[in-house]
């Protein structure tokens, strides 16, 4: 799941066995899933009656796998034990109450945006907010939102968050206001600094101009050096200089350092 792709391709696979596999009946008659059933991805749950119904059920639609490709792994709930999906942790009580708090994996490397990037403070702190959010939604109870709270001050400390729990803005009293459409034009403007961006701000607010401006991260060290990569592979032949992507007599977008190897490479041919 870690190219483009993956996510896609999950889905519509995972769909093509299910289809073939649970919902053949049309009636609903012989259907293996009797309660729920749920999917995100290539994540899913349902609820069974024992650990037999589930592995059964499993074996039903991994049987749909024509290729066999596909690694199926089945996590059952131990007593007192939560039990991780997606970025929710769902444990069962003795009374059947359902407990559930935030969530993150173990492997998890705790790296997010770090207060000290080059972005405007403004998606900094709606990305703090956002984890704050999805810790309480995804909280039943106190016990389990403070763990869930804890969970997301670690992380944003971490990352260079000081006092992060000041983001955590759900005890502010928010008048529910009513947002009318507007036909502003957004505009992508790169992020210089805070001081410039409100600067930005307070121009187009105080004209009146009916513009968006959106500040985008500029340039990193990585992608600056890597500028050239579409012209390290050579391909300039003495026999056809026309397919050469380096000599700055066909190509505008030239590289210093190449244009010195390729001149040099041309002398040497000469004196061969």
């Amino acid at each position: 799941m870690g190219y483009c792709p993956s996510p896609p391709a999950a889905i519509i696979r995972l769909s093509t066995c299910e289809m073939n596999s649970l919902y053949v009946d049309t009636c609903y008659i012989g259907n293996p899933i009797l309660e729920v059933y749920s999917r995100y991805v290539d994540d899913g749950g349902f609820i069974a009656k024992s650990k037999e119904e589930a592995l059964r059920v499993c074996a039903i639609i991994a049987g749909a796998d024509i290729d066999k490709n596909i690694k199926w792994e089945v996590e059952f709930p131990e007593e007192g034990n939560y039990t991780a999906f997606l970025d929710t942790e769902i444990k069962i009580g003795e009374g059947g109450e359902v407990h559930s708090r935030y969530y993150r994996k173990p492997m998890n490397k705790g790296i997010t945006l770090h207060y000290h990037s080059h972005h405007s403070l403004s998606t900094k702190t709606a990305v703090a907010r956002n984890y704050y959010k999805t810790a309480r939604k995804t909280s039943s109870g106190r016990p389990q939102l403070e763990h869930s709270l804890r969970k997301v001050d670690e992380l944003l400390s971490k990352n260079g968050y000081k006092s992060p729990r000041r983001y955590d803005n759900s005890q502010r009293r928010v008048e529910a206001s009513v947002r009318q459409p507007n036909d502003d034009v957004t505009v992508c403007i790169p992020y210089i600094s805070e001081y410039v961006a409100n600067r930005i701000r307070n121009y187009v607010k105080s004209r009146n101009i009916p513009v968006k401006p959106i500040f985008t991260p500029g340039k990193t060290l990585k992608k600056t050096l890597c500028s050239s990569r579409p012209y390290d592979k050579s391909m300039c032949t003495m026999a056809n200089p026309t397919l050469c992507r380096i000599c700055p007599v066909i190509t505008k977008r030239v590289n210093a350092m190449r244009r010195v190897l390729c001149t040099r490479q041309r002398a040497r041919n000469a004196l061969m």
